[in-house]
Formats: structure tokens, sequence, C-alpha cells
């Protein structure tokens, strides 16, 4: 979603609460929401652990992320205990890897451009069960 889409349909919600509950509805949003900076920044420092994802509230998208980057891991230990408890090269677990680390780190480029707005979609369904919540 961007900015101005996500600034009219908050303003939109923000007007269907009553006007003396305005500033209740404010109070909950700025308390509750998510800031899509803070989601980009997650993304960059943490995005191979899903924690971009967990902070957007979609966890099943983070936990995935997560076990793709997990299994990275997994093998890249597998190679090193072949390299250096078999002295033998590891070709076959080195090709496994980097064929497994190609889709979380394109994973994790695609969710820089996309994150924002899966953090200002997350501020939409939080505004809504607000303002349902309080009128």
């Amino acid at each position: 979603m961007n900015k101005p889409a996500y600034d009219l349909a908050l303003a939109s919600i923000r007007d269907s609460v009553p006007e003396g509950l305005r500033g209740e509805f404010d109070r909950q949003f700025a308390a509750r929401m998510k800031s899509p900076s803070t989601a980009f920044i997650l993304g960059i420092l943490l995005g191979e652990f899903g924690v971009d994802r967990f902070y957007t509230g979609q966890p099943a998208a983070g936990a995935l992320k997560l076990l793709a980057f997990l299994c990275f891991i997994f093998i890249l230990c597998a190679c090193l205990y072949r390299m250096a408890v078999l002295d033998e090269p590891p070709v076959q677990e080195l090709l496994i890897a980097v064929a497994a680390l190609i889709p979380v780190a394109v994973w994790s480029v695609a969710d820089q451009f996309l994150i924002a707005g899966a953090a200002r979609r997350r501020n939409i369904v939080i505004a809504r069960g607000i303002g349902d919540g309080i009128r």
C-alpha cells in the first residue's frame, strides 16, 4: 500500500469515529501502530530471520523465512564439519548451501521493497479494529 492511499484510508477510518472519541482513537492507534521505518530497518538488520514479518503481524511468513535461513545454516554447518573432521572437500554440500541461500537472499531483498506496505496494511487493520471497538 502506497503512502497516499494509506493516509486516505486512515483518515477515512478516523473520520468515521465520533468526534468526541477521536482522541481515544488516536491514543490507542499510536500505541499499537507499526512503523514502516522500523519494519524497513528490521528487514535490513534481521530480515533473514523473518523478524520484519513477525513485526508486521505475518507470523507464517516470518516463520517460513526463519526456517529457510536455518536450513541454509544447517547445510553450511554440515559443509564445515565435513571439511574439518572428514578432510573431504564438500563440493556437493556447498552447491546445496548456495542453492538454499539464493531464495533467502532474493526474498530478503524483495522484502525491502514490500515491508513498508505490509506495515501500512497492518496499520489499517489495527485502525479498523480500534474504530469498531470505540463506536
